[in-house]
């Protein structure tokens, strides 16, 4: 999460549009000067600022409301809030079958990342079409039953994010083969076949080890997931 960030002097008098920051940095590449003032980019010079509202992390997806109901077993209300006398009566977290050991934070945040694409490409923009979640019972202490199509908690952030969203790479991106059955340039380990990472790698070497323990941890997220929700 470094953030080098270009120097504006006066944002405003600069006007620091993005063909302004990249007609910038290409300045920076393409200078032949050897002086101290254009000699690429100085020490600690910011080349970019990122706004948080365009940064996704995993403290994001922890909290989704949906997922913490799901998968880390909380009991959120109305106003957002868990609720704390509540969680006796609410089911474990997410965990791993063979260890137990609780699931990584990346698990969540690949749930997060797909639920907001899929808000973004849903067909209702309305506040009043979108599913909020459900009352629990009539009683005044309404306790919000989130569903997988519950984006109200995101809706702002969604159109943020949508033309980042739908650049995102699917797996039809990483596999390792085409329906062609040429090789993906783009394939990424994690999506290669046993045989394939044998191929390459020796069993029991360290690249080998390492491909097949995140293969076999995501798997293991994935059935867990699965497990702890319906939707």
């Amino acid at each position: 999460r470094t953030q080098r960030v270009s120097i504006l002097h006066d944002p405003v008098a600069d006007s620091p549009t993005p063909t302004y920051n990249i007609s910038k940095i290409l300045h920076y590449f393409a200078t032949d000067d050897e002086s101290e003032a254009d000699h690429g980019i100085p020490k600690g010079e910011l080349v970019m600022r990122l706004p948080r509202p365009l940064q996704v992390w995993d403290l994001d997806a922890l909290r989704d409301k949906f997922i913490q109901q799901e998968f880390l077993g909380l009991v959120v209300d109305d106003n957002s809030e868990v609720d704390s006398m509540e969680q006796k009566n609410s089911k474990v977290a997410a965990r791993h079958e063979r260890t137990q050991n609780p699931l990584d934070s990346g698990a969540f945040l690949a749930v997060y990342l797909i639920r907001l694409l899929h808000g973004s490409r849903a067909t209702k923009t309305s506040s009043d079409d979108i599913n909020d979640g459900q009352c629990q019972n009539e009683s005044g202490e309404c306790k919000l039953i989130q569903h997988w199509d519950s984006f109200e908690q995101h809706k702002l952030r969604i159109g943020t994010l949508s033309a980042y969203l739908e650049i995102l790479p699917t797996v039809t991106n990483r596999i390792a083969k085409s329906s062609s059955s040429i090789i993906n340039p783009h394939s990424h380990p994690l999506f290669w076949s046993s045989r394939l990472i044998q191929s390459l790698f020796p069993p029991n070497t360290h690249t080998y080890d390492l491909i097949r323990h995140y293969q076999q941890m995501i798997e293991s997220e994935y059935e867990a997931l699965k497990q702890m929700s319906d939707e």
